[in-house]
C-alpha cells in the first residue's frame, strides 16, 4: 500500500511505494522502465550482499500502487514495446536470459549463455526485438573485449566488434529504426592481468561511437577530446 508522502500546492501528490528496508532505484535513467501504455513501471530492489543475484525487480501499477515481484537478476533492459529483459543466475550457476511482457505478465526463459560468458554492461534490445547486443570480456592479458550480437530471427550469436577499451560499453540502441548502437569507448583504459582496473581511461578520455548492428561498421563521433571537453 502506497503512502501519501506530500501534497503540493500545484496539485501534485507524491507517493511512497515501498516501506521495507533496503536500497531501491529506478534502475537507470537512460531507459524508460514502463510498459508501452505507461500503466506499469519497474524498479530495482537490492537483495543483499552475497546473494546469487544482486537485484530483484518489482512491477508497480500507477494509481493503485499494487506491486508484483517479476524475478531477480542483474543488468536488465527494456524494449520499446514494454518487454522487460533481465539476466539471472540460476541455482546451478547458469546465466539465463529471461523476458516479461509487462502488459500481460507472461514470462519466458529465452536461452542460456555459454559457461564462459563474462558480460560487460547490459543487454540492449532493438526496436523490433530482432537483435540483442551486449559487451563481453575475452581476456585481461592481453586486454580484449567484444560486442556480441544475437540475431533472434536467425538464431545465431556473432562477434560484432572487438576492442581493448570497451570494458564499460553502455550499449544502447537508436530508438527509431533500431539498427545503430551507441557504444562508450574508454580510450586508454588499463587492466592488470588479474583483472584489476588500473585506469578507467587514459589522457585521451572517453568518447562514444556508433556501431551498425548489421554490418559492424563503426562511425566515429567528434565527441570528447580533441573535439570537445571530455565526456563522463
Amino acid at each position: 500500500m502506497a503512502i501519501t508522502l506530500q501534497e503540493q500546492d500545484n496539485g501534485v501528490t507524491v507517493y511512497q511505494v515501498t516501506e521495507n528496508p533496503g536500497i531501491k532505484s529506478n534502475i537507470y535513467c537512460e531507459i524508460s522502465w514502463c510498459s508501452a501504455d505507461s500503466r506499469y513501471f519497474v524498479f530495482d530492489q537490492q537483495t543483499g550482499d552475497g546473494a546469487r543475484n544482486p537485484s530483484e525487480y518489482i512491477l508497480c501499477e500507477f494509481g493503485t500502487w499494487k506491486t508484483e515481484r517479476l524475478g531477480e537478476g542483474i543488468r536488465p533492459t527494456m524494449s520499446h514495446t514494454g518487454i522487460f529483459y533481465y539476466r539471472t543466475r540460476t541455482e546451478n550457476g547458469v546465466q539465463e536470459l529471461r523476458c516479461v511482457d509487462l502488459a500481460t505478465g507472461v514470462q519466458d526463459a529465452l536461452w542460456e549463455f555459454p559457461e564462459d560468458f563474462q558480460p560487460r554492461g547490459w543487454v540492449a534490445v532493438s526496436r523490433d526485438e530482432r537483435y540483442l547486443v551486449y559487451g563481453t570480456l575475452v581476456s585481461y592479458d592481453p586486454q580484449h573485449f567484444t560486442i556480441e550480437r544475437v540475431d533472434r530471427q536467425a538464431g545465431v550469436t556473432e562477434t560484432l566488434y572487438e576492442d581493448p577499451d570497451i570494458w564499460n560499453p553502455h550499449t544502447q540502441f537508436e530508438p527509431g529504426k533500431g539498427r545503430s548502437v551507441l557504444v562508450q569507448h574508454n580510450r586508454g583504459s588499463q587492466f592488470g592481468a588479474d583483472g584489476t582496473r588500473i585506469l578507467r581511461y587514459g589522457p585521451e578520455g572517453n568518447t562514444i561511437f556508433i556501431l551498425d548492428v548489421e554490418t559492424g561498421e563503426v562511425t566515429r563521433l567528434q565527441l570528447g577530446r580533441p573535439h570537445t571537453p571530455g565526456t563522463t
